[in-house]
């Protein structure tokens, strides 16, 4: 595990997880996540076939300059996710000041997420924020969510990026397994979903308390 400074010398390509991770956890955030049984079940469900190689060419991304934005209209997961689309999102201390330096560094910027591509793209333009993103990638349009590493390969594939020179970073141990998996550098959040003890078990290379710490490591 590292918590050493110089992340941007060390790497080209920022792959973000979005609940928990940019954005605050809500109280109702954390319900939902300890008692959607389906998400759960996806989620256990979602290494198999894994090995399997995907067509990244036809993949749906919400954000890539020749790709249409793909909504997923499913009445019950929008009924699910209304609490989140009522509340304004909150991004984490420090998450907007990680962002634009990295922009201003000309690094390539992307996010993967479990969330719904509409609650995503709803809350990534009601932040204003998606000037800094290169790709915004949904994992429920591939119906691979992590730990599946298919939507960091995704990302890997579109911005043609080098593996060696790639982080991801999450606050779940999900997103660390899906670091490891896509072979790429792994680092935990730690004020999230999952609690920096539960964060530890999982070996990340990188472990910080919170996006601002985060910040003062590039």
């Amino acid at each position: 595990m590292l918590m050493r400074k110089g992340l941007l010398k060390k790497f080209d390509t920022f792959i973000f997880d979005w609940d928990g991770t940019l954005t605050k956890m809500k109280f109702y955030m954390a319900v939902y996540h300890d008692f959607d049984i389906i998400m759960k079940y996806r989620r256990t469900q979602s290494l198999k076939g894994a090995s399997k190689k995907p067509d990244f060419d036809s993949m749906a991304y919400l954000k890539k300059y020749e790709h249409r934005l793909s909504i997923e209209k499913n009445a019950l997961s929008y009924l699910a996710n209304i609490p989140m689309l009522v509340v304004r999102p909150r991004l984490q201390e420090g998450a907007a000041a990680v962002l634009e330096r990295l922009r201003s560094e000309k690094k390539n910027i992307a996010l993967v997420t479990n969330a719904l591509p509409f609650r995503a793209a709803r809350e990534i333009a009601r932040l204003g924020i998606e000037e800094y993103f290169d790709v915004i990638f949904s994992t429920r349009t591939t119906h691979a969510i992590k730990p599946n590493p298919l939507g960091i390969n995704a990302v890997l594939h579109a911005l043609k990026a080098n593996r060696q020179k790639t982080i991801y970073m999450g606050d779940m141990v999900d997103d660390v397994v899906a670091a490891k998996l896509a072979k790429v550098h792994s680092c935990a959040i730690a004020n999230g979903f999952d609690t920096k003890e539960v964060l530890m078990e999982s070996d990340p290379e990188y472990v910080f308390n919170n996006m601002e710490e985060f910040r003062k490591a590039l």
